[in-house]
Formats: structure tokens, sequence, C-alpha cells
């Protein structure tokens, strides 16, 4: 499922930011780009951070990591 979400949002992508490309610049066209890219950085920021009571939800989703590997 990781695999075709990948590929959908490669996809999805092309053909969003080709039409903001046709109907502008290239250079708008990285501006929205990047834009999206910053909103989502701090969407997930925020996710990580309210995700544990204590605020140290970096270090807690390692461990959890760990644990799910061992």
């Amino acid at each position: 499922m990781y695999f075709n979400s990948l590929d959908l949002g490669i996809a999805v992508g092309a053909l969003v930011l080709g039409q903001i490309a046709s109907f502008s610049s290239y250079g708008s066209m990285y501006r929205y780009s990047s834009l999206f890219l910053g909103i989502f950085i701090v969407l997930y920021a925020l996710y990580l951070l309210t995700r544990s009571k204590d605020g140290n939800s970096l270090q807690k989703a390692s461990a959890d990591n760990r644990t799910m590997e061992s």
C-alpha cells in the first residue's frame, strides 16, 4: 500500500504542478511546491509534538520503532 500511495502522489503531483506551470511560470510552480512542502512539514511536526503528553514524542517514536523491530 505504501508504494501505491507513493506512485499516486507522484502522478497527481506531476499533473497538478504541470497545470500550475502551464497557467503561470515554472518559478511560480516551484514557489507553490515549496509552500505546500513547508505546510506539510509544519503539520507533521505539530502531529509529532501533540502525539505524546510529555512533549518528548520524537524520542518516544524512535523507542517505539526499536521495540517493534525486536
